[in-house]
Parts: structure tokens; sequence; C-alpha cells
């Protein structure tokens, strides 16, 4: 996986563009079309996907095509993660909230919504309501509603957000 692989690069290259850009093309053109990729290549592919997808949502200042290319390779990360676990992992569900901050970073309000609601559902049944990453997507989520003027939707949201937090990581 590419996080592994940038553990051993000098801090300033670790999962810098260029190097997700390069090992995404290798990890393509080892899939000639006549050898279907292995398991650990998918996941490999979406790690990579999902990198490439996550820097240029970091970059969009440089350019508003960036938009339209990062939601191309988080897409392509969330159909991998069907593929490869289901519509109902935890896989798939990460990928469902990475595609939502896209929406998010872009405005696209009702799709975030749509799209993490979808992710806190799958997340709670794959790691319990009360798991730490469900708390981060809570959290994202009234974000998102926060910007849009909806306090009362939000903050229910953050308030268990805030609980699940007391209750995994201590009140202090």
């Amino acid at each position: 996986r590419v996080c592994e692989r940038c553990m051993n690069l000098d801090p300033e290259l670790r999962c810098s563009m260029d190097y997700v850009v390069a090992e995404l093309s290798r990890v393509l053109c080892d899939v000639d079309g006549v050898h279907p990729l292995v398991e650990r290549d998918r996941m490999e592919l979406w790690s990579l996907h999902t990198s490439l997808g996550a820097i240029l949502l970091r970059e969009l200042t440089k350019s508003s095509e960036d938009y339209v290319q990062a939601e191309v390779h988080l897409d392509a990360a969330l159909e991998l993660a069907a593929e490869i676990e289901g519509e109902e992992s935890w896989l798939f569900a990460t990928s469902l909230k990475n595609l939502a901050t896209s929406f998010h970073v872009q405005r696209k309000y009702d799709e975030d919504k749509s799209l993490s609601e979808r992710a806190i559902a799958i997340g709670e049944k794959t790691l319990g309501a009360d798991h730490p990453d469900i708390a981060e997507m809570l959290n994202n989520l009234a974000n998102s509603l926060e910007g849009q003027g909806k306090y009362d939707e939000a903050k229910p949201l953050l308030e268990r957000a805030i609980a699940i937090g007391e209750k995994t990581l201590g009140a202090e």
C-alpha cells in the first residue's frame, strides 16, 4: 500500500502527487488486460486512487480542474471498494466519506449529506455506533450542515460525536 511505502521516503516526498501518480501508473501498466488484478493489487489501486483524490482536494487552489480529477479518482476508489469488499463494508464507507468530502469542498451539500449519511449507516453496522471513526463522520456531516446554516440539524450530530469521543477517549 502507498502509505507503507511512503514511510521509507524522505518526509518531503511522502505521499507527494508525483509519487502517487507514478505508483498509480505503475500498477495500471502492470495490468495489461491479460492478467487480472489480484486482491493485493486491487487494494493497492484503491489506496492509490484514494491518495491521489485526497492530494488533489488539498491542492484545489491551484486549479479548478482538480475538482474533476479528484472526483474521478475518488469514484474509482469507490468502485474498487465495492468490488473488493462489497457495498456494506468499511472500505466502501471510507470511500463514500472521501467522496462526500469532495462534494463538501465544492459546496454540493445535498450530495455530501447523502453520501455522509450512507457512510455513517454502513460504519455503524461494521464498526459499531460508538467507534471514533463514526464520531469523525458525524462531525464532518455536522460541519456540512453548519455550512448551510442548518444549525438545528448539526447540533445533535455534534453532541453525539462528542459523546462518542468522551466514551472512547475519556472526558478529558
